[in-house]
């Protein structure tokens, strides 16, 4: 009973309202599919030009899942890509690093099943994002692959998380470098990603890579 009452009393001290109320937000996210997605990627040499540029524009088909996406455009280099540039790329993506680490690492701080690997901290600063004052909130989070993660939520007083920054802190040996950002849009109370950027450094056997990439999602609409 005195376990139990402390535990109780533990998860009262650690509650926070406005933190709730931005997993609230993200908590329905699931019922959305985006029917649109934008990628460009860019590959960076060690001195930091561009080495490689890739444009890439999907849809979901009606009734489509959500892996079910459709490629209709693919520009690489600022020409369309060939049959030949698409196969290479695909290999080099299903030949990349070993996945384990990064199992299960796209579910966001913000998922209400994360709640007992967060450790959220309202640092008491506010900044302005897109005309909004929010407060800045740090975190560590802890994957169940073990992967970590330590970052910042900017949520707004009302307590919709506009903006989340992340960055790996304990990378497997191939990965120098990983972190993610993601902005969210409002669909009646729920926050959706709108815009996700990643960037990276892979050393990896052969495969030497600093990549950018962002990916828009538009055209949200509830399953």
């Amino acid at each position: 009973m005195v376990s139990l009452l402390l535990l109780s009393l533990v998860s009262h001290l650690d509650a926070d309202p406005l933190w709730d109320e931005a997993v609230s937000f993200f908590s329905h996210s699931d019922d959305w599919t985006p029917f649109q997605m934008e990628m460009v990627s860019r590959q960076l040499a060690p001195d930091g030009s561009l080495k490689e540029l890739w444009e890439m524009k999907f849809i979901l088909p009606p009734g489509g899942e959500e892996d079910d996406w459709e490629m209709i455009e693919a520009i690489k280099d600022g020409h369309p890509a060939t049959e030949k540039e698409l196969k290479k790329r695909d290999s080099a993506m299903q030949n990349g690093p070993p996945g384990g680490y990064f199992e299960g690492v796209d579910t966001l701080v913000l998922d209400p099943n994360e709640a007992q690997r967060v450790r959220p901290v309202n640092t008491g600063k506010t900044v302005q994002i897109d005309g909004e004052s929010c407060l800045v909130y740090s975190f560590t989070h802890t994957y169940e692959s073990g992967a970590k993660t330590a970052g910042e939520v900017f949520i707004t007083q009302e307590g919709f998380p506009l903006q989340l920054n992340y960055s790996f802190t304990n990378l497997p040996f191939y990965m120098k470098k990983m972190s993610n950002r993601f902005s969210f849009t409002r669909k009646e109370d729920t926050a959706l990603v709108e815009t996700m950027w990643m960037e990276g450094k892979v050393t990896f056997i052969f495969l030497h890579m600093n990549f950018l990439t962002r990916i828009a999602f538009r055209d949200y609409q509830v399953k």
